[in-house]
């Protein structure tokens, strides 16, 4: 009996440290993307209207940062909302 005790203890204690170590990791998910979205915000500020109208290339890179930047919301929300349970 004590050594079904012990391994549920153990168990407790492996999942204990699991949890940790996932928290961690989603926190350093959330700063990743967090530090991301300031880069993408900065980018697409650089990108000015006229730039994108005569610039085929500054077009499609402000696409693909408006589309990216969709994607870091989505991860940060994604982040807090595990960080908050």
């Amino acid at each position: 009996m004590n050594d079904g005790i012990e391994k549920t203890r153990s168990k407790l204690a492996d999942l204990a440290a699991l949890d940790s170590q996932t928290e961690e990791m989603e926190r350093k998910i959330l700063a990743g993307a967090e530090q991301r979205l300031s880069e993408v915000d900065s980018q697409l500020k650089d990108l000015t209207p006229s730039q994108m109208m005569v610039d085929e290339e500054a077009a499609e890179k402000y696409q693909e940062l408006v589309e990216e930047r969709g994607v870091l919301y989505q991860v940060i929300l994604k982040s807090r909302a595990v960080l908050r349970e």
